[in-house]
């Protein structure tokens, strides 16, 4: 999934669009950990991934136009 990451200079509309790719992974692997503090810190990264996300968002029409 890092591989994934897109090159810099980054737009930051696909730099969301990989992070909210990143928070449904860390989502999944929440789900199949086997430790409670290892599957927390996943649904955490993945939380704070998806407000990454949302921030990147916020500059997207501004980054368009």
């Amino acid at each position: 999934m890092r591989s994934m990451r897109p090159a810099d200079p980054v737009d930051p509309c696909d730099l969301a669009e990989w992070r909210e790719a990143m928070a449904e992974a860390l989502d999944g692997l929440a789900r199949v950990l086997l430790f409670e503090a290892d599957r927390n810190g996943a649904r955490a990264e993945a939380e704070a991934a998806r407000g990454e996300a949302a921030q990147l968002r916020a500059k997207c029409g501004s980054h368009r136009r």
